[in-house]
């Protein structure tokens, strides 16, 4: 009972942010924007030059209110919000909308992705546009731009260090939503652990969970970094997170203003994908700096790692479109 006042007391919150903010002045309106990305991060930087792109290209009819590092809304509430109307634009990892659409599965996929660079090519190019507009058809959003964390994830654990899948056995490591992930590390033999996102740093403090596979950017935001020592660079997965506005407040907006909107939205998909990969070195440097190790597998040692993927892509191939996958593969050798 007490989940439920707490719930609706933050949906009222919510919707008081939105109005009060609303009649700040009769010659503009303000949008809530919500996001994870920890200050300074290349999501929370990304988010501010947008937030400036679309109230110079308005001409301050729209202003965007930021709420970064979760302080609105988590990825999946951030959906839900945008999906009543309660958050106007959302930001959510796509690896964290897999309760929502299976048509992100595919990034999911091990080693699907040759490298950060040509990913971009990907989601930035025409098969982004059609996933923007087909996931956002399916839960009633507007997709408006992918933002990239500028990296590969990470395998981190705070037990030993780990050389090979066989150095991870018995390793718990804390999962995601999608089964993708959690196939990819029974697969590697680790025991995959879901714990919600801000949960993480206390369960590897009590041991619940011995590790992570994420981004270093993550990492770090969530200071995890200071309840881990050990990290491997096995590559493998690169989620995106997708920025999405409320289709409900989107039709409220008129012609010039949504125009505006997406232009702002190309030119800040532009500017991620420039800074975030130059920022992950930095990153990497503030976990050594309070001790963490960085482990980079050998040619051996790397065969396998990557000696998972056919299985784990034979065994996702009824729920992902393999001609979709080969879509995606041949996009980045273009």
């Amino acid at each position: 009972m007490q989940q439920i006042k707490s719930g609706i007391f933050s949906l009222f919150l919510i919707v008081g942010l939105i109005i009060g903010m609303a009649g700040e002045s009769a010659a503009s309106r303000n949008l809530v924007l919500a996001h994870t990305g920890g200050p300074g991060t290349a999501v929370d930087l990304t988010y501010i030059k947008f937030k400036e792109l679309v109230e110079e290209k308005t001409n301050g009819e729209i202003i965007i209110d930021l709420f970064g590092a979760g302080s609105l809304a988590g990825d999946q509430t951030a959906v839900e919000g945008a999906q009543m109307g309660t958050i106007a634009i959302g930001s959510s990892g796509t690896n964290n909308m897999a309760p929502f659409t299976s048509q992100f599965l595919f990034g999911d996929l091990p080693y699907v992705m040759d490298s950060v660079e040509s990913s971009h090519k990907v989601w930035g190019g025409e098969i982004g546009a059609e996933l923007r507009e087909s996931v956002g058809k399916e839960l009633n959003l507007v997709g408006l731009f992918f933002v990239d964390v500028g990296s590969f994830r990470v395998l981190g654990n705070n037990r030993r260090p780990v050389h090979t899948p066989e150095d991870l056995r018995g390793l718990k490591i804390r999962a995601t939503a999608t089964p993708v992930e959690q196939a990819i590390l029974r697969a590697w033999g680790a025991s995959p652990t879901p714990v919600s996102w801000p949960e993480v740093y206390m369960a590897l403090e009590q041991q619940v969970v011995e590790g992570t596979y994420v981004q270093p950017l993550w990492t770090v935001s969530a200071k995890q970094h200071e309840a881990m020592k050990y990290y491997t660079e096995t590559g493998g997965v690169q989620n995106m997170h997708l920025c999405f506005m409320s289709k409900i407040i989107w039709d409220t907006l008129t012609e010039s203003q949504q125009k505006a909107i997406l232009e702002a939205a190309q030119e800040a998909q532009a500017y991620n994908f420039e800074i975030a990969p130059q920022m992950v070195d930095s990153l990497k440097e503030e976990m050594i700096s309070i001790g963490g190790q960085f482990y980079y597998p050998t040619d051996e040692e790397m065969e396998k790692w990557m000696g998972i993927k056919d299985a784990i892509w034979e065994q996702f191939s009824d729920r992902i479109d393999m001609d979709f996958v080969q879509r995606v593969v041949e996009a980045q050798r273009q």
